[in-house]
This record gives structure tokens, C-alpha cells and sequence, in this order.
């Protein structure tokens, strides 16, 4: 006669089945962890928007960021949505913004960070695009610069945009001034 203390737990082969699996999946969640993992030399997701864009035939807009002159990535992005980008620390990049019918926006962001500046930092910004029969009014020159340039500012201690600079070209965009 056995006792209860003499008795082996019976564990079911649908209970081996399962706890296999579970273990299995374990396996695997752990394993895509460390494939996962943060890349280290990201800095900065930037994000933006264009606030100005008319419905029509073509409700999409193109962002490139550029990298060195060279398009290195591309999106189309459908009208008043959002694009975003990851940049990697210590490099100089452009974003620019094309449509149809609208001359191109072009915003410059600089990654270079001081030794402090630890972390992954995020920017958001609105823009606007001007229409292309608008822009024969306006300085051409002035056109082609950037309509902002993002760095790190020491003060704030985040990405922000050089408001002087912004100033300084609106104004010769729209008032004609000079370079």
C-alpha cells in the first residue's frame, strides 16, 4: 500500500507540451531582446510637419534627409501628417521638404553635441511651404538657404532652432533684403 508521501506527482504529457513551449518562447523573446538592442550613436528623432498644404490631386509631400549632399533616406508623407527621422550624433544633416506646385523647404540640423549632452533627444517642428507663383515675388537667393538651422543649445540643454538665423533669412525671403 502507498502512502501519499510515496507517490510520484503525474504530470500529463499536455502539461510537458505546454511547459516546452512556454520555455521555448522564452527562448525566443530573450533572443530578440538582444537583437534589439538601442543603437548607441542615435541622438536625436526630429519630426515635423507642413502646415500651409492645400488639398488637391497630389495629397502626398516628399522629405529627404540628406547626409553629405547624398539622399539617404526618403518618405512620402500624406498632408499635414507627420515625418520623423533618427539621426546619429556628431554629423550635419538636411531635411528637404518637396510638393508640386510648392518651392522647396530645406532645414539643416547639426548633431554635434557637447561631452555633458547624454541621451537621445527629440525635436518637433512646423513649417510651411511656399507656392511656387508666390515665390517668383520673393528673393530667389534667399530661397535656397535653409529656413532654419536646429543645433544643440547649451542654454536650454536640448535641440532648438537659431531663431536669429530664421529671422535674418525670413526676412530677406520677404522683404527682399540683400544677402
Amino acid at each position: 500500500m502507498k502512502t501519499i508521501n510515496d507517490q510520484k506527482p503525474k504530470i500529463s504529457t499536455m502539461k510537458k507540451c505546454l511547459f516546452f513551449l512556454a520555455s521555448l518562447m522564452m527562448g525566443f523573446s530573450f533572443n530578440s531582446h538582444a537583437y534589439n538592442k538601442f543603437d548607441s550613436t542615435l541622438c536625436l528623432e526630429i519630426s515635423g510637419r507642413i502646415l500651409n498644404l492645400k488639398s488637391d490631386s497630389n495629397n502626398y509631400f516628399k522629405v529627404e534627409l540628406i547626409y553629405n549632399g547624398i539622399g539617404i533616406d526618403s518618405l512620402k508623407v500624406k498632408d499635414k501628417k507627420e515625418f520623423k527621422f533618427e539621426l546619429k550624433r556628431n554629423k550635419i544633416y538636411g531635411i528637404r521638404v518637396s510638393k508640386k506646385g510648392y518651392a522647396d523647404r530645406i532645414i539643416s540640423i547639426d548633431t554635434r553635441l557637447p561631452q555633458y549632452a547624454q541621451g537621445y533627444f527629440r525635436f518637433k517642428f512646423d513649417t510651411e511651404l511656399i507656392k511656387k507663383e508666390q515665390s517668383k515675388k520673393l528673393n530667389p537667393d534667399a530661397l535656397d538657404f535653409p529656413i532654419a538651422l536646429i543645433c544643440f543649445n547649451n542654454d536650454m540643454k536640448c535641440f532648438y532652432f537659431n531663431e536669429e538665423y530664421t529671422t535674418y533669412i525670413k526676412r530677406r525671403i520677404y522683404l527682399g533684403e540683400e544677402m
